[in-house]
């Protein structure tokens, strides 16, 4: 049976979905862990494992060890994974998402100048530092407050900090060097820290299908986020409507981004923001969303991203369904000693308490590293849904 390998999953939910998907297209899933990462005995019984020491952005050993499968296609588990894939891919004479260099979607440094390239909207870049000596060097360019800073390759909103202030940013930005390796995969970061423009807007992502360079479909989902200074994602809403005007700026903008990375084949998270009749996109990912955004999208439009991405990846065009159901779907999830509640105007799908490791790094209540459980709910009412997921996250931060 021909193999889908699918390159260090970031999460349970990430492995059984594609494991399911695999076995749904009578594909054998052989998952690419970290050695002493415990996969759970019944997804053992569908899937094959392979375990590397770390990952890398050219894991030349993993080639070797493929050479000789029958492989179908590879796909990235997650974020942390797109470079590793691409390079899998193009080593085995296999699909690729993009044809350019992985990292134009990877280092927010490399993909602020690539989207300039193609007239991407985008927040204004204002620097980029090694260290903090660098640090001093652009805070004392920068004249107008507040600004964003952020590591150029990491994800979930670590250490993505608002600083209203000069002084603030040492403080915000030193973590950024001193994180050096991913404890998830062992991928080293580059310690990069980007400086741009802060953008306020309501902030949304699109899950955009792509064929052969034809976009087959974009998916909206509302971010909520917790109160500022941080920017932790504490629930989605997924099934919102765009206005054709937007609806249009947004599709143009990711044409820039597929010509910026050279993008053919694969699935895109796009996450951009929305003020007024502006947009600006904030960063985008060659993979499927994390945050169970993909449950959400199934449960919307019947459309599984996994399995899309399998088939993409495969050479096949997905066959997409059309209609939808009147519901809009959401995920809120969990900190501290939250509990979880309901509406009257809103119905739980699904209940889970999960242990997060609270206080790591000292790290906000509603950082995701704090996260205890999650609940997924529907509603046909936009107001009732966003109140019920953001009403935990929004209080005693």
């Amino acid at each position: 049976m021909p193999k889908i390998l699918i390159v260090c999953p970031l999460t349970e939910n990430a492995i059984r979905r594609y494991v399911a998907a695999a076995k749904k297209l009578s594909l054998s899933p052989v998952l690419i862990v970290l050695v002493g990462e415990t996969v759970a005995a019944d997804i053992l019984n569908s899937a094959s494992v392979m375990y590397i020491e770390k990952l890398t952005n050219s894991p030349l050993e993993l080639v070797e060890q493929c050479r000789n499968l029958a492989i179908k296609a590879v796909i990235a588990g997650g974020e942390f994974s797109v470079a590793a894939t691409e390079f899998l891919a193009s080593q085995l004479g296999l699909i690729r998402c993009m044809k350019g260099r992985p990292d134009v979607l990877r280092n927010k440094y490399t993909m602020r100048m690539a989207f300039q390239r193609e007239g991407v909207d985008q927040p204004a870049l204002l620097g980029v530092a090694g260290n903090m000596s660098e640090v001093d060097e652009v805070v004392r360019k920068i004249t107008s407050y507040p600004i964003i800073t952020k590591p150029a390759d990491m994800a979930g909103s670590w250490f993505v900090s608002l600083n209203m202030t000069p002084e603030e940013i040492p403080a915000n930005t030193k973590p950024i060097f001193e994180y050096k390796t991913s404890k998830v995969t062992g991928l080293e970061f580059a310690g990069l820290c980007v400086f741009e423009e802060f953008f306020e807007g309501d902030e949304y992502s699109a899950e955009v299908i792509v064929f052969e360079s034809r976009i087959l479909a974009m998916y909206f989902n509302k971010k909520l986020l917790s109160q500022l200074p941080y920017f932790d994602e504490i629930g989605h809403i997924c099934g919102i409507a765009l206005s054709d005007p937007l609806r249009n700026r947004l599709q143009k903008n990711i044409r820039g981004v597929l010509r910026a990375a050279d993008v053919h084949n694969g699935i895109l998270h796009v996450e951009f923001k929305l003020k007024d009749d502006k947009m600006v996109i904030i960063e985008v990912g060659c993979r499927i969303a994390g945050d169970k955004i993909s449950n959400l999208v199934e449960l919307k439009y019947g459309v599984n991203l996994e399995e899309c991405m399998i088939l993409i990846k495969s050479g096949v065009e997905p066959q997409l369904p059309t209609a939808s159901n009147e519901y809009l779907y959401g995920i809120r999830f969990l900190f501290g000693d939250d509990k979880p509640i309901s509406s009257a105007n809103v119905q739980i799908v699904e209940n889970a308490m999960e242990h997060g490791n609270l206080g790591t790094h000292n790290l906000q209540r509603t950082h995701i590293s704090n996260r205890i459980g999650y609940q997924i709910c529907k509603s046909r009412h936009y107001d009732e849904l966003a109140t019920t997921i953001s009403s935990l996250g929004r209080v005693d931060i």
